[in-house]
């Protein structure tokens, strides 16, 4: 896979499981003007997440209860909240892998950061099983804000034309 194309783009790595990319969409202006509240509270994440699967995948179903559960966990207690939106298809752009796309929307507290404030996040995966190793990959993106100070325009749809090619990316290695 390759590193999402763009200017502002941070990344973090996850000693051998993975890493993320943040997006920082004010970029070199906050010198110049501080972001407002809205702007700070609007994040937007792609991030590589590798792992050996807890279990045998055998079928898709098995496959979309393993990214759910790796989803329950990245998203900080918010995939607890409510599911506002959810499509999950087979991806049969990789043949030679066992892959779905996942896009969801959910609304939930995060307790441990913001108390008391209810945020949306939208979520775009795709996770695949290494068609010859014992591995589980999930790459995607997503975007989070306070639900009370929505976006003017969602960053998932500002940022597409960087995101959509850093998901047609992964490949796998013999």
């Amino acid at each position: 896979m390759l590193p999402p194309q763009g200017p502002n783009w941070c990344m973090l790595l996850d000693q051998g499981k993975g890493g993320m990319f943040l997006k920082n969409p004010f970029g070199g202006r906050y010198l110049d003007k501080p972001p407002s509240e809205r702007e700070t509270r609007n994040t937007l994440v792609a991030m590589v997440r590798m792992g050996t699967p807890p279990g045998p995948i055998d079928s898709i179903g098995d496959l979309e209860r393993m990214a759910n559960e790796t989803l329950t966990e990245q998203t900080n207690g918010i995939a607890q909240g409510t599911v506002l939106q959810r499509k999950v298809a087979r991806e049969e752009r990789i043949t030679d892998a066992l892959c779905i796309r996942l896009d969801e929307t959910r609304e939930g507290r995060l307790s441990r950061t913001q108390p008391g404030q209810t945020f949306v996040i939208t979520v775009t995966e795709l996770t695949c099983k290494h068609p010859t190793r014992p591995l589980l990959i999930g790459i995607g993106y997503s975007e989070r804000y306070l639900k009370a100070l929505p976006p003017e325009q969602p960053l998932v749809q500002r940022y597409r034309h960087e995101l959509e090619p850093f998901l047609g990316s992964l490949q796998f290695a013999r």
